[in-house]
């Protein structure tokens, strides 16, 4: 029995009623709004724990921008999950994307830095040093090991979503964005003249965007295509 109230505990925080907090506070209510914060703080916590973001911006800087990204998503329209075990979810994505782009900002911003610093360095040895450094710079960027998965998560999330296109166009993402086909391999494949691919392929990501937008309403369906190469 013992064991059993223990598990009943620990799953009490899927029964929290995360829609009536973030209704109540989104009203105004200054007492939903505090129960909300508390109640994201577990998620916020882990974040602080990632050595990853720990070690670009520190535990306090990762805290302070997920209380920030929070208080701008309560003080948004944006629908959230009917179902509230799917809510923490959501925060989490939506915490975990903020932060990864301010370490990418950070990277980036060290990177400009350091060429500035570049161009005053007389000697050609120094010159190679800085360059060496720029270089390491820009694969931390491209390694980044939170945001590789955070990247191939939403890869998995839009593959589930392609299934529910045409075959045609299911086919058509297929070659030109995981098989990495030329367009013109991919009409030659399916019988299409270029004109007929295009179309096909822009009706494809169409229908593909309003299934991100329903899925992902706070990331921006442009945004995810861009970022990952889903575009071209």
């Amino acid at each position: 029995m013992l064991k059993t109230a223990k598990e009943q505990a620990a799953g009490s925080e899927a029964a929290i009623l995360w829609n009536e907090l973030v209704r109540k506070a989104r009203m105004g209510d200054a007492e939903a709004a505090r129960r909300f914060f508390l109640t994201a703080q577990p998620l916020i916590d882990r974040l602080c724990r990632v050595p990853y973001f720990a070690a670009r911006l520190g535990k306090d800087e990762v805290q302070s921008l997920s209380y920030i990204r929070l208080a701008e998503f309560l003080r948004s329209k944006a629908a959230i999950p009917a179902n509230d075990r799917e809510v923490p979810w959501l925060l989490k994505r939506i915490l975990r994307f903020h932060i990864i782009n301010a370490v990418n900002k950070t990277l980036l911003r060290d990177k400009y830095e350091m060429t500035e610093s570049a161009l005053l360095l007389p000697s050609e040895e120094e010159t190679g040093n800085c360059a060496a450094v720029l270089e390491n710079l820009a694969a931390d960027v491209t390694a980044n090991p939170e945001a590789v998965k955070l990247q191939d998560e939403f890869r998995d999330e839009c593959m589930l979503l392609v299934r529910q296109l045409t075959k045609q166009e299911q086919a058509v993402i297929r070659k030109l964005y995981l098989q990495q086909k030329t367009p013109a391999e991919a009409a030659a494949e399916m019988h299409y003249s270029a004109r007929g691919l295009r179309n096909l392929r822009q009706r494809a990501l169409g229908h593909l965007r309003d299934c991100l937008e329903q899925r992902f309403p706070h990331y921006g369906a442009n945004t995810l295509l861009e970022e990952y190469q889903w575009t071209k």
